[in-house]
This record gives C-alpha cells, sequence and structure tokens, in this order.
C-alpha cells in the first residue's frame, strides 16, 4: 500500500500541472455551452456552413449542436482527443521514467520484485484516469441538471466509462511505445503524433465508410451519440477494447521486463 501511495505522489508530482490542466478543460468545454445556447442563431447559421463529412467527423449535428445534448456529444469527442494524448504521454512517461531516474539500479538493490513495481504503477496511472472520467460525469450531470434536461444517470455513467476504457487503450498503448523509446524527443511530441495518426485515420474511416479503418481506431470504438440513443454499448466494442487493453498490458510488461534484463547483463 505504501508502494501505491507512492507512486501516486510520484506521477501527480510530475504531472499534477497536466492533470489540473486537463480537469479545468473538461469545465471550460461543459459549461461553454452556456455560450452557445445565448448564440444559437449565429451559431447554427456558422454550422450551417461546414462541409457536412466534417460535421460527421464531429459527432456534430446541424439541427442539435446548439442543444444540450448536441453540445454534448460534440465535447465528448474534444475531451476524447484530450484524454487520449494525456494517457499516451502518461503511457509513455511510466516505461520511460527508470531509464532517466536510475530506477533500474534500485530494484536491483532492494527487495521488491519487477513486476510488483510497473504493476502498483499502472494501478495508480489508472486510479487518476478513473477521477479524470468521474469529474467528467459529474460536471456533465451538473449541467443537465442545470438546464432542466432529461437526466440519465446510466447514460452518462456508460459515456464516462467509455472515455476510462478508451483512456487505458492508449495508456498501455503508450506504455507499449515508452518501452521501445531510446530517444530525446519529448514525451509530448510523440503523443501528439499519435494521437494525430489516429485522427487522420478516423477521418480516412469516415470518408470511406470502412469497417476495418473504424475497428482498429480507438476514437471509434464508443460512439456517443449510439449510447445515447441506445443506452448501451455495442459487443464488438466491448471486445476489440478488452483485447486492446489486455494485449498492450502485457506486451509494455513483457518489454519492460525484458529492458530489465538487458540492464542486468
Amino acid at each position: 500500500m505504501k508502494l501505491l501511495k507512492l507512486e501516486i505522489s510520484r506521477i501527480l508530482k510530475k504531472s499534477i500541472l497536466l492533470y489540473l490542466i486537463i480537469l479545468g478543460l473538461i469545465i471550460s468545454l461543459v459549461f461553454s455551452y452556456f455560450i452557445i445556447d445565448s448564440n444559437k442563431e449565429e451559431v447554427n447559421l456558422f454550422i450551417n456552413k461546414i462541409p457536412l463529412n466534417i460535421l460527421k467527423i464531429l459527432d456534430i449535428s446541424k439541427d442539435k449542436f446548439a442543444t444540450t445534448e448536441g453540445y454534448f456529444i460534440f465535447i465528448v469527442k474534444i475531451i476524447s482527443i484530450i484524454i487520449a494524448f494525456y494517457s499516451l504521454n502518461q503511457g509513455i512517461w511510466i516505461s520511460t521514467m527508470d531509464k532517466r531516474s536510475n530506477t533500474r539500479d534500485f530494484l536491483y538493490t532492494k527487495p521488491i520484485k519487477r513486476k510488483r513495481i510497473i504493476q502498483y504503477r499502472v494501478i495508480a496511472q489508472c486510479l487518476l484516469l478513473f477521477i479524470i472520467s468521474l469529474f467528467l460525469l459529474l460536471i456533465s450531470s451538473i449541467l443537465y441538471i442545470i438546464t432542466n434536461k432529461d437526466f440519465s444517470i446510466l447514460i452518462f455513467s456508460e459515456i464516462s466509462l467509455a472515455l476510462f476504457i478508451l483512456s487505458l487503450a492508449f495508456f498501455f498503448f503508450g506504455a507499449t511505445i515508452g518501452g521501445f523509446k531510446n530517444g530525446k524527443t519529448p514525451n509530448a511530441i510523440v503523443s501528439l503524433i499519435i494521437v494525430i495518426i489516429f485522427m487522420i485515420i478516423n477521418i480516412t474511416a469516415v470518408f470511406l465508410n470502412n469497417n476495418f479503418l473504424i475497428y482498429i481506431n480507438p476514437f471509434s470504438l464508443f460512439k456517443t451519440t449510439t449510447i445515447i440513443e441506445t443506452a448501451r454499448f455495442t459487443q464488438s466494442s466491448i471486445w476489440i477494447s478488452l483485447f486492446i487493453i489486455v494485449f498492450f498490458y502485457n506486451f509494455s510488461v513483457s518489454i519492460y521486463e525484458a529492458n530489465l534484463n538487458i540492464k542486468n547483463k
């Protein structure tokens, strides 16, 4: 338990500013709805000028964007991109931190199993990612209560859970990338490039209506519009997400241990 607390404090100490920025962006994006609501006519005129394919990529409905539901769907898309970037960055950082802080040498002088270190590190980061999802649920709930709109705790919980699953997928993918990273390129730059690549895949999938590209792109696995309309996840989304998380978790741990063995030789 002490090790878990140590890892949480270590992560927060390193990334507290980025963490607070994300929470602040969630508040800003959600409550920007009131600006949209007070300028509905101007907003609708602007939305009508945007090409339909672009609106589809952004999950924007011409008729519903200025409504609470339509705007919420849009900001979830933006928040998912922000969370993906943060999760990737943290995954890469966790995998590369030992190379910079000489924790590897520490592991050979203290009676702590290697796998235990990475497990506590992963649990600590997952807890922080989960808090972000709960925070979105709380802020979104407040918005709907303030605007006197129909509120379904089930739907909002599912959307928050979908974002948490998305963050785990990107986190473990980032941890895997970090295991191979040896250069001096900043983690944030690597994370940004990866997010842009997946966004390009998402755009291509929308334009070509290609199911294969949709399934290999985490951004396409959970659609907010589908969750709101059906109040559930699709089975394919659940199974593909679980496969991605389990596969990259085990892959990243294997790479981490392999790197430690190389260091020990």
